[in-house]
């Protein structure tokens, strides 16, 4: 026990000298993505035309109710924030959404109007391709579904209107058959209350909170990197010193680890107490408590992933390939685990495997602390935490015994 203090003495003051230089690329590395964070944020909010779901129209709309129908939509109301029509031959359709410049058309079949006058069960034909089958597939389908009445009620409605009239010679018909057109031109401007636009973001977060989510997961992955100086000297030698002095491998793992640990949570403490403060000065929209309530919240994946990159230092050979292998750690798992896009873009199975990994375990954790839902994952962090450690053990005990031989 003597010897544990001591060289864990010896590794807290090895940490503390290469604290400030950690620290100050901790800085840099937490600006840039603070940097990477406000451009999607500010992007995502002001790239309307992104967020558009573009329909073609071809076929006979001209002279009709039915141009004057995707007129007033294209223009008047909600529907306007999320979807542009554009009229354009069939080949010009087909050829758009082949190349992927709309999400489907609506094709207006010829005589539409003249069907429907004569009491025929005219259609139109809505066309999508099957990599559309997406939340914009559903969107468009309720928006066919929405088109439909109003324009085929309408016109069959002023159309009988017209021949009843005539056929009984009623009186008034020119005006009678105005007020019915103005009834129905303003049914189809004003239809605030034929659908309810919502935006609920992602995993019911804003998709400013879900990028905070990501960038503060994809930054405990990449600390490591920031900490190389921690673990450019393994000091076999020592190792063996302690080794034939009665000191376990485990216990030298144990002392290295604590001190890795201790400066990530400093730091991570250090970073949530300066964005809390920011946070109250400046409206972010991100709750200042979160940020100050972050270490201890975050403690169980702290504790996971500073174990999973000290295995991996213990696994490389090297100061280069140990900083090339968290990089690429890094970057994979925050890939996978949607830090840098939306996790439901990926395949169900993907999103499964994601959920498991302790990169997915810390996102969702953050999830749902912004969320304010209940999230208890201790129990898989601390197996993952001793499954790491004892992976790391088993390399340096190998890695001393190699060095003794």
């Amino acid at each position: 026990m003597k010897n544990f203090l001591a060289y864990l003495r010896l590794c807290i003051k090895k940490a503390s000298k290469s604290f400030l230089a950690v620290t100050l690329t901790v800085l840099i590395l937490a600006g840039l993505l603070a940097l990477c964070a406000t451009v999607m944020i500010n992007t995502d909010k002001n790239d309307v035309s992104r967020q558009k779901v573009k329909i073609g129209v071809a076929g006979d709309t001209e002279g009709t109710h039915l141009g004057l129908g995707f007129e007033a939509i294209a223009q008047a109301d909600e529907i306007s924030f999320s979807v542009d029509f554009i009229e354009m031959t069939q080949e010009e359709a087909e050829m758009a959404l082949a190349e992927f410049e709309i999400s489907a058309y609506v094709l207006v079949p010829l005589n539409y109007v003249s069907s429907i006058v004569n009491g025929e069960d005219a259609v139109l034909t809505f066309v999508m391709s099957k990599s559309s089958a997406d939340i914009s597939a559903v969107l468009m389908s309720e928006v066919a579904q929405v088109l439909s009445p109003l324009v085929t009620d309408s016109e069959s409605g002023i159309y009988a209107m017209m021949d009843y009239g005539y056929d009984n010679d009623a009186d008034g018909m020119a005006d009678k058959i105005t007020r019915l057109n103005l009834k129905y031109i303003a049914e189809i401007l004003d239809r605030s209350s034929a659908f309810e636009m919502r935006n609920l973001g992602i995993d019911t977060l804003s998709t400013a909170e879900y990028y905070v989510c990501g960038i503060i997961t994809f930054f405990l992955l990449i600390f490591s990197v920031a900490c190389c100086p921690l673990f450019a000297d393994k000091n076999l030698p020592l190792g063996r010193l302690l080794m034939s002095k009665g000191t376990k491998v485990w216990q030298i793992s144990a002392c290295e680890y604590l001190s890795y640990l201790a400066v990530l949570f400093l730091s991570v403490t250090l970073l949530s107490v300066g964005g809390g403060v920011i946070c109250q000065k400046i409206d972010l929209g991100i709750d200042p408590s979160f940020a100050f309530g972050l270490p201890m919240s975050l403690f169980p994946c702290i504790l996971m992933i500073s174990a999973m990159q000290f295995a991996v230092y213990e696994l490389t050979f090297g100061i280069i390939s140990g900083v090339l292998a968290q990089f690429v750690l890094a970057a994979a798992l925050g890939y996978i685990s949607g830090c840098f896009y939306p996790y439901y873009m990926f395949p169900q199975s993907i999103q499964t495997v994601a959920s498991v990994l302790p990169s997915g375990i810390t996102f969702e954790l953050l999830r749902d602390n912004v969320a304010l839902r209940e999230s208890n994952p201790w129990w898989i962090c601390l197996l993952y935490t001793a499954a790491f450690l004892m992976l790391a053990v088993i390399a340096r005990r190998k890695r001393l015994s190699e060095e003794t031989a």
